[in-house]
């Protein structure tokens, strides 16, 4: 009994209302490989206690922070001038200064730069026809949010997890969001398992087992999103007033009709599902693709990527001249 109290202590102070944490659930419609049902009238099943906070609310809090003073609102080109251009001819004659772009932070990418030009041309329609000459202009800012999701394992033995939504701001240079001091990383949500019992009430709807693609189904499903579209005021760390903000149909068709094949027709779930993400932003016109920072561990073993990168070292040492001592100072 202590406990069990000591546990609902410690979930009532790590989720405390004060912070906008928020406990919520999840109504799964459940589909069934051979059998056909409209998916409005699927069996459904509710999955209880996912702990989040509302996006919004979060990037108020980031941006009203003193961490905010360290925030690039305004993106921009970065370029290095060099004495000549890389080329494979070497030469020791003196050539003209060479401007070479580089990418080196989001608030420098070209992505930022086009959706902050996207921003301040839709802001300047809105402000000629209605600006009211009495009311202050705050400055147009993008939120670069950067979304992690990973289920995390709490012990070394057993099969204890959890698995948490974190986001990183790209106005923040990534030298300072990987310094655990700074405090880069916010908490968004945490998603609980699918729970055993899920099993045995599938078992007693359908008669079958769920399958393990079903499972994946059911899991994905879990993921919600909470988006804008107008962007918010916010006065900032700095005590500056500035707006923050953050598929295609056919696609959205496609997986229309590809869930209708699964529910009506009982068809087996197999690849494609439809995403939370593109039926909540498909009115702000965005690409929830590009939403997940993109992992290269989940991409490539480190072994392949050890030995690919060793045959590379190869290449420019047989190719002789300054290659390795020009990709040092690249990497510099």
């Amino acid at each position: 009994m202590k406990k069990l109290l000591l546990v609902l202590f410690v979930m009532a102070v790590a989720f405390s209302n004060q912070d906008g944490w928020l406990e919520g659930s999840v109504t799964l419609r459940l589909p069934a490989e051979g059998i056909k049902q409209a998916e409005s009238g699927a069996p459904e099943y509710v999955v209880d206690g996912i702990f989040y906070r509302k996006l919004l609310i979060l990037i108020r809090n980031a941006f009203q922070s003193p961490i905010s003073k360290t925030f690039h609102f305004v993106p921009f080109k970065l370029y290095r001038t060099t004495s000549s251009p890389f080329s494979t001819i070497s030469t020791s004659s003196p050539s003209t200064p060479h401007m070479q772009r580089l990418f080196s932070e989001v608030y420098n990418s070209e992505a930022m730069i086009q959706e902050h030009e996207k921003i301040m041309i839709s802001e300047s329609k809105k402000f000629q026809s209605q600006h009211d000459p009495r009311v202050p202009t705050p400055e147009n800012v993008v939120a670069a949010i950067l979304l992690w999701s990973d289920a995390t394992h709490l012990a070394s033995f057993g099969t204890a997890s959890l698995w948490p939504v974190y986001p990183f701001f790209g106005n923040q240079s990534k030298y300072r969001r990987s310094k655990p001091t700074m405090f880069a990383a916010h908490h968004l949500a945490y998603l609980p398992n699918l729970p055993p019992a899920l099993q045995e009430f599938y078992k007693k709807t359908f008669g079958i087992a769920a399958s393990s693609a079903t499972l994946t189904h059911l899991k994905r499903e879990l993921m919600q999103a909470h988006a804008y579209k107008h962007g918010i005021i916010i006065e900032c760390g700095d005590e500056k007033r500035a707006k923050v903000r953050t598929d295609t149909e056919w696609r959205r068709n496609k997986i229309e009709l590809v869930r209708t094949f699964i529910f009506n027709l009982g068809y087996a779930i197999a690849s494609t599902f439809v995403n939370a993400f593109s039926e909540k932003l498909a009115k702000v016109d965005f690409n929830f693709y590009s939403m997940f920072v993109p992992d290269l561990l989940h991409e490539f073993e480190l072994g392949v990527w050890k030995a690919t990168f060793t045959h590379l070292l190869r290449v420019l040492y047989a190719a002789a001249g300054d290659r390795i001592q020009e990709l040092n100072k690249r990497l510099q």
